[in-house]
């Protein structure tokens, strides 16, 4: 079976944002090695591939964190210094010298990540805009002109909403809350605890119902297009087959070329499907870590720390929490969306 699609506009994409860097780990090789059957290349490629990055990333974590910890342990000291003179600004002045210093150093890691994430969507974004023209052919071969068309023009609103909605909503308002739960944590009582809380559940809300009604919404659009494409496949099929002599040979080739097409369709969907992992993979990654490194510190540190330095530390936290949240729901969305595709457009090969 020859594979005859043009991948170079993909492997560009790919390269120039690093996500590849040899040629054994391309997009056209893997798609190959799915439709040839070699799940163990593909398996192996990936471990090795996705191995090191962690290995990577759990190193450059680690300095992050061994800082956090030195400050928030001068913190204590001089909130403890604090207790005992408490007639004098000394240890008050002091520990709010430190908290700046903790501030300054949680705010860059936290805007680092928040850069880091907001890369990562692009890409993502990025790597379908270049995928989806590529895979519509693919389904038009498989499925038919209806379903392709409408999976495109589905794809492309999605995209383009999301880049809008992620640029001009969700980071600003992410960033947001980061900043006033920096102030909340400077008062034991906080002044805009509410308006915090409130801006955390809007965007946790919006994010599952973002997945819920694209991803139902394209279940709806693989049942119903996919059924009325196979009519017309069918009705060529049979027509065929109907013809005196040569009836047999020519529903016999119809059903080689669309199993052909069927097969081509979902190894080009799965390994889509593969590097939306590879893409998502470290962001997600890096965010879980420093979301985890800040709730460690405070289990660890809980006792003996002043409450203004744990709601610092628990502002960061759930910042970083936001900004998984999302980065998370936009590659299971995607994740999701191209396995219905690939799964409801094998309706034509099944039908004859």
């Amino acid at each position: 079976m020859e594979l005859e699609y043009d991948f170079q506009v993909i492997e560009d994409m790919l390269r120039q944002s690093g996500l590849i860097g040899t040629e054994s780990f391309s997009f056209q090789e893997l798609v190959k090695a799915l439709m040839a059957g070699n799940l163990d290349q593909v398996v192996s490629t990936l471990k090795e591939r996705i191995s090191s990055l962690i290995f990577q990333e759990v190193i450059i974590s680690k300095n992050a964190v061994i800082q956090i910890f030195l400050i928030v342990m001068i913190a204590m000291v001089f909130s403890n210094i604090a207790t005992i003179f408490q007639n004098t600004y000394l240890g008050e002045a002091g520990f709010f010298i430190t908290y700046i210093f903790l501030f300054g150093i949680v705010s860059a890691n936290y805007f680092a990540m928040g850069q880091m994430a907001a890369t990562a969507m692009d890409r993502l974004l990025e790597f379908m805009k270049v995928l989806i023209p590529t895979y519509s052919i693919a389904v038009t071969a498989a499925s038919g002109v209806t379903t392709a068309t409408v999976m495109y023009q589905g794809f492309m609103m999605l995209i383009g909403l999301l880049e809008w909605v992620l640029s001009a909503a969700v980071f600003p308002l992410i960033n947001l809350y980061f900043i006033l739960q920096m102030v909340n944590s400077m008062d034991t009582d906080p002044p805009l605890s509410r308006l915090a809380d409130l801006i955390e559940k809007g965007i946790l809300i919006a994010g599952k119902a973002v997945l819920a009604v694209m991803v139902g919404f394209q279940m709806i659009q693989g049942i119903l297009l996919p059924a009325v494409d196979s009519i017309s496949s069918i009705a060529l099929k049979k027509g065929l087959e109907a013809i005196p002599g040569i009836g047999k040979g020519a529903g016999a080739v119809v059903n080689t070329m669309l199993g052909s097409s069927v097969v081509i369709k979902n190894s080009i969907g799965i390994a889509g499907m593969v590097f939306i992992l590879v893409v998502m993979l470290v962001p997600i990654l890096k965010l879980c870590i420093f979301s985890l490194s800040y709730r460690l510190l405070m289990a660890v540190l809980q006792p003996v720390l002043d409450n203004r330095v744990m709601g610092c530390l628990n502002g960061a936290a759930v910042a970083g929490k936001l900004l998984l949240h999302i980065a998370a729901t936009a590659g299971a969305l995607f994740f999701l969306c191209l396995a219905i595709v690939a799964y409801s457009t094998n309706v034509n090969y099944y039908a004859g």
